[in-house]
């Protein structure tokens, strides 16, 4: 579509370091993507990915709120676990992954802005913003504009719910915000988390065989949450925001909303391809219904009723 094209959808991933993020590999080619690592040790991904957008800039520096310039950053023994926040070693001691955040090494980095970035690639909007940045996700969100954070469709935060870094942002003043925008809704929250295992106990008590069985063994206590958001797009009238917020609507199976925004689509002066859209969302909505496990079972419960009657 047209307004893609003028205007591709910008897809900013901050702690990019593992994988291509798996809901954006049916809009890469259409998208532009700006992801940030310092510890580029699992960024092999990077050059295999790079023909699959239709842009990508990748920075191996780090995303500071207002720093541009350098600012020390904390090599961890697992590179997901590097921040610019040290790790809070007293607070994960009992934790059975305090391990990966064991600290290797503390080195000067280039520090850049979100503001920076965007002025310099001549970019002023973000589609969908992604932040993985242990600690300080909030933080950076906050120093965007104001009008970017209002014209952002989806946001994704990993805040913390444990000390895992000295001064990081938890999630509970993550929702305090988000809530006072009053402008987005959470579509999804995932809690991840860890065993509650002192290491000093593991040795004292387990042998190295019998430890490898903790994660399996021993019940994962909350540590973290991975949440999204959407957009709620009350006020907005511009017919290629609707159009990609339908879009994350479907990748996200928010079928209820993504008849929302088509609904809404309806009601502008071109808006032949927003009734198509209420009809695929329908059609997709009674293919996932079908494929659900819950009416499996009520189909199976009720054949096997039938046999027994017959």
């Amino acid at each position: 579509m047209d307004e893609f094209k003028d205007k591709p959808p910008v897809l900013v991933d901050i702690g990019a370091s593992a994988c291509i993020h798996a809901k954006w590999k049916d809009i890469a080619k259409w998208s532009i993507c700006i992801a940030f690592d310092p510890d580029m040790r699992e960024m092999d991904y990077i050059g295999k990915e790079d023909k699959r957008f239709k842009k990508l800039y990748v920075f191996p520096d780090i995303v500071h709120e207002s720093i541009n310039g350098e600012i020390d950053f904390y090599l961890t023994a697992s590179p997901q676990c590097s921040s610019i926040l040290r790790p809070d070693k007293e607070a994960l001691q009992p934790w059975y992954f305090a391990g990966l955040f064991e600290l290797n090494d503390k080195k000067k980095f280039k520090s850049i802005t979100l503001s920076h970035v965007l002025n310099k690639l001549a970019i002023n909007h973000i589609d969908w913003f992604k932040a993985d940045s242990q600690g300080t996700d909030l933080r950076l969100f906050k120093s965007l504009e104001e009008r970017i954070i209002k014209n952002i469709t989806v946001a994704e935060f990993e805040p913390g719910l444990i000390n895992s870094y000295i001064g990081e942002d938890k999630l509970w003043p993550l929702l305090k915000f988000m809530d006072t925008l009053n402008s987005f809704w959470i579509s999804d929250v995932k809690i991840k988390g860890s065993q509650f295992f002192p290491a000093e106990l593991l040795k004292k008590y387990l042998s190295p065989f019998t430890s490898k069985l903790i994660s399996s063994a021993v019940k994962s206590s909350p540590g973290w949450a991975e949440i999204s958001y959407l957009n709620k797009m009350e006020t907005v009238t511009e017919r290629r925001q609707l159009l990609f917020a339908w879009i994350t609507a479907m990748i996200e199976r928010q079928y209820g909303f993504a008849l929302y925004v088509a609904d809404k689509g309806t009601k502008l002066q071109d808006n032949r391809i927003f009734s198509e859209l209420i009809t695929i969302t329908i059609k997709e909505f009674k293919k996932s219904s079908l494929n659900s496990g819950l009416l499996k079972k009520a189909f199976a419960k009720l054949f096997h009723m039938f046999k027994l009657r017959t």
